[in-house]
């Protein structure tokens, strides 16, 4: 027999629903709509896989560390992409002086490299 707990947060005191399995995972400050999907993939005989990802408090807490782990190296390659961008425009102009088609290649590569730091978030 499966087994949930619904927690209801009061007005003003987080948001909204908890969904708790009887293994102490958890889908924390869900909607009205969100948490009646999750009480029904939960519970439907033929859907039975959860809408909202369901962690013990440890496993919430990891997910919280690899996240932040993630938005640093996201904000630092977000850091670098405009110094990566004025070193391209800056090759860019020295590629248009010398009209030297190595130039534009190398210029090309720098405009490459630094969009796609900006954008490998």
């Amino acid at each position: 027999m499966k087994t949930f707990t619904i927690r209801i947060h009061e007005p003003g005191d987080g948001s909204g629903f908890d969904v708790v399995d009887s293994e102490g995972r958890h889908a924390d400050g869900l909607c009205w709509d969100d948490f009646i999907g999750q009480v029904v993939s939960l519970t439907h005989p033929k859907l039975g896989v959860p809408q909202y990802m369901m962690r013990t408090d440890a496993g919430w807490a990891e997910n919280r560390v690899a996240h932040n782990q993630r938005m640093e190296t996201y904000r630092q390659q977000l850091a670098t992409a405009p110094q990566l961008m004025l070193e391209a425009l800056r090759q860019w102009r020295q590629a248009e002086q010398s009209d030297d088609p190595r130039e534009y290649a190398n210029a090309q590569r720098a405009r490459d490299e630094a969009i796609a730091k900006a954008t490998s978030a």
